[in-house]
């Protein structure tokens, strides 16, 4: 019984030894590939960037693809829909939970301040965007700002089915590994 455990004991051993030798050893002290690689594409980003000559729409959309690759105009478009319609839903109802995680801190205190006292859950208001469109892109540092001109009919608690426009400006951090967008400003066009 003894030479078993010995035997097994020293089968155990080989085998640690055998995976330190193939898997190696931490230290603390080596420094992560991967953001190695992160660091030489951000500093060609960054050139190609700042490469790109103009200003409005059509440059600030190319700075954004060239800081996150990730993005697309179409993808971006429907998910500010879904994002517009879930606001404009969550705002009537008076779900201030709802409408946190797709505001900016400041936009939030905002919309909070200006929710219907009388809000209720029933009825849900409806939301046919008609036209969503960017107005302007720009890149600030890695932040990105687009704004998009929705002319939606909203009907509901409060309104009437008349065709509303609202220009609406989404930000998202280039570096962040969060994909979603925030609403950081809201205009209402008469």
């Amino acid at each position: 019984m003894k030479i078993d455990i010995l035997i097994l004991a020293i089968l155990v051993i080989f085998i640690f030894l055998k995976l330190r030798s193939v898997l190696g050893e931490r230290t603390g002290t080596e420094k992560n590939q991967y953001n190695l690689l992160d660091e030489e594409e951000s500093e060609d980003s960054l050139e190609q960037i700042e490469q790109v000559v103009g200003t409005g729409k059509e440059a600030g959309l190319k700075r954004i693809r060239l800081a996150d690759p990730a993005f697309s105009e179409g993808g971006f478009i429907e998910g500010a829909k879904k994002a517009y319609e879930q606001i404009i839903v969550a705002f009537h109802k008076g779900d201030t939970a709802s409408l946190k995680p797709l505001l900016s801190p400041s936009v939030f205190k905002d919309f909070v301040s200006e929710v219907p006292t009388n809000a209720s859950f029933e009825p849900r208001p409806t939301v046919h965007i008609q036209e969503a469109v960017i107005q302007d892109a720009e890149l600030r540092g890695y932040s990105a700002y687009i704004t998009v001109l929705f002319k939606a009919q909203v009907k509901g608690i409060e309104t009437q089915g008349d065709i509303q426009q609202d220009t609406w400006t989404f930000s998202r951090n280039t570096r962040s590994q969060n994909p979603n967008w925030l609403l950081v400003s809201t205009a209402i066009d008469a």
